[in-house]
């Protein structure tokens, strides 16, 4: 089960780079944080360092707890959760690109915010995780469920081990450690005891798809990437030389649409922190380097079609998107767009989650 789905691509990838190796931290306070301060074709990765964690029995109100303390508490919870992730670290490593390995170094600072809502039927659990497929049915054994799928963290090439944390109320923190070096923590909030998605607002209006305006079941989630990596050794391939910048921030909305359900995704190039999405427009293009301050605007729905299991996209290939409003934890703005299929799209969004 995964809290997030924006940019997980990209967390994937910087997380790969910085395993095992550097330096890392974590936000103690995430109702009082702002932005944390945090892509490439990859196969392997190792180590060139270590670090050393530091777990606590008791910091910032938590005491450490097992596991199994911790799923005994969420583990039968139905009501709608809130999940904050930071991670904050740097790291030097090999990597293997196309065949040839290569010394790397990764600066990376992530927060992501989502919410979810869990109906716990006894023998599983309905989850929805703000997606635009909508709630499914799984099944949570372990509390590292409600981080990333375990095929993500496979994919890492490290040894993981975690440390678990409880409020004695309603949260839990979870400490996330590669190799021994801490590189993430991750705050989970019970919000309510009402599976239900009401953060904003959200408007659609197409010419070519039905029209929806409603501040009815819309959740969102929220990501900020500030990152760079760079590439050393012989024969560095021209695309990868230099200092690459990973910088951006990603907001996707979701709706009720019908019997199914639609997802805004806008991902904002060269923009790391709320204090940088100032208001203002913000032109949508197709594809773009992240030096600029562009956005890149897509729309999910099995309304409109799907590729096995997946919703068909519409992607914008030019128009605007302009923000009236935003922090670390919500967001206001317009869009009005056209597609690659000559659709002409116009809407609104106005999104906060706690």
């Amino acid at each position: 089960m995964k809290f997030y789905q924006l940019g997980l691509i990209t967390l994937s990838a910087l997380t790969l780079a910085a395993c095992g190796g550097g330096s890392g931290s974590s936000n103690p306070d995430p109702d009082n944080s702002g932005s944390s301060s945090s892509s490439s074709s990859s196969s392997s990765s190792s180590s060139s360092s270590s670090g050393a964690g530091n777990g606590t029995s008791s910091s910032g109100g938590f005491t450490e707890v097992s596991e199994s303390e911790l799923m005994n508490v969420f583990g039968n919870f139905t009501g709608t959760l809130k999940y904050h992730h930071f991670s904050n670290y740097s790291a030097n490593t090999t990597m293997e690109v196309l065949g040839e390995t290569y010394n790397t170094r990764t600066e990376s600072d992530i927060e992501a915010l989502q919410v979810q809502t869990m109906v716990n039927n006894g023998t599983d659990i309905t989850v929805d995780n703000c997606e635009a497929g909508g709630p499914e049915s799984e099944l949570v054994t372990d509390f590292t469920d409600f981080e990333i799928d375990d095929e993500s963290e496979v994919e890492l090439g490290c040894s993981y081990t975690h440390e678990f944390f409880y409020n004695g109320s309603d949260q839990a923190r979870m400490d996330v450690y590669c190799d021994d070096q801490l590189f993430s923590t991750s705050y989970i909030t019970k919000l309510s005891e009402n599976p239900e998605m009401n953060f904003g607002a959200f408007s659609f209006s197409s010419s070519q798809y039905n029209d929806v305006d409603t501040s009815s079941g819309v959740c969102a989630s929220i990501l900020w990437v500030d990152g760079e990596m760079e590439f050393s050794g012989d024969n560095v391939p021209t695309m990868l030389q230099g200092v690459q910048q990973i910088k951006n921030a990603s907001i996707s909305v979701r709706a009720p649409y019908g019997d199914d359900y639609l997802m805004m995704n806008i991902e904002f190039l060269g923009i790391a922190k709320p204090e940088e999405l100032t208001a203002g427009d913000y032109p949508v293009v197709y594809s773009g380097d992240e030096t600029g301050k562009d956005a890149v605007v897509s729309f999910d729905s099995f309304a409109f079609g799907s590729f096995g299991d997946e919703p068909e996209s519409l992607l914008a290939e030019a128009g605007t998107v302009t923000i009236s409003s935003t922090s670390n934890k919500s967001v206001k703005g317009s869009y009005q767009v056209r597609t690659f299929s000559g659709d002409s799209i116009t809407g609104s969004f106005d999104v906060s989650i706690p």
